[in-house]
C-alpha cells in the first residue's frame, strides 16, 4: 500500500496540480486580454488536461499491478458505484467516463461501442451557456474551460470529473480529502 499512495501522491497529485493551475492560467489571460499569451495559455491547459486525464485513468493499471487486484472491469465498477458528483450524493460514472477522455487522447478516435466519447475533437477548450453543466460543475459565468462533449450530447467540465475520480480512489484507500480542487502533495 505504500507504494500505490507514494504513486498517487507524488505521480497523481502533481499532474493534478499542473492543470489546475493551466485553467488558472487560461482564465487570467482571458480576463487581462492578453490575446499574445492566450493561445500559448490554450496549449498548455491542452497539453496538461491530456496528461491529468492519463495518469489519473492508468493509476488502475498501477493498482493493479501493486494490490491485490486481479480483474481491472471489476474494480472500475466498483469505483463508478462509488463515483459521485463534487461530494453530493449525485451518481456520476466518472471513473469510466475518464476512461473515454484518456483514450481518446491516446488514440484520437474510439471505435470501441461502449465508449460515451468519439474522439479527441469531443475534448476542447470552450465557454458554455447557462445550465450546460451540471449545477454548480466548472468555472462560473461561462468562462473558457475544458469541457467534454458526450456522444448524447451532455458536457461536462474535464475538471469535475478529475475532482470526483481522485476523489473516489481517495475514498477507495480510506484517504482523507482534502477541500475540492486542492491537489497539493502531502
Amino acid at each position: 500500500m505504500p507504494v500505490i499512495k507514494h504513486h498517487f501522491d507524488k505521480v497523481i497529485l502533481p499532474a493534478l496540480a499542473e492543470y489546475k493551475l493551466a485553467e488558472i492560467a487560461l482564465t487570467q489571460a482571458l480576463t487581462s486580454g492578453d490575446l499574445e499569451n492566450l493561445n500559448v495559455a490554450r496549449d498548455d491547459l491542452m497539453r496538461r488536461a491530456r496528461t491529468a486525464s492519463i495518469e489519473l485513468h492508468q493509476f488502475t493499471d498501477f493498482v493493479l499491478s501493486e494490490g491485490d487486484i486481479v480483474d481491472i472491469g471489476k474494480l472500475r465498477n466498483e469505483l463508478d458505484m462509488k463515483c459521485v458528483f463534487l461530494r453530493t450524493n449525485n451518481k456520476v460514472k466518472d471513473v469510466s467516463l475518464l476512461r473515454d477522455i484518456a483514450d481518446a487522447f491516446k488514440h484520437h478516435t474510439l471505435s470501441r461501442k461502449n465508449t460515451r466519447v468519439v474522439g479527441s475533437g469531443a475534448i476542447i477548450a470552450c465557454q458554455t451557456g447557462y445550465s450546460v453543466l451540471f449545477y454548480g460543475e466548472g468555472k462560473n459565468g461561462g468562462t473558457e474551460q475544458i469541457v467534454v462533449t458526450q456522444l448524447n450530447g451532455e458536457q461536462r467540465a474535464l475538471t469535475s470529473i478529475i475532482q470526483n475520480v481522485s476523489d473516489v480512489w481517495r475514498l477507495y484507500f480510506q484517504w482523507p480529502l482534502p477541500p475540492i480542487g486542492d491537489y497539493s502533495t502531502p
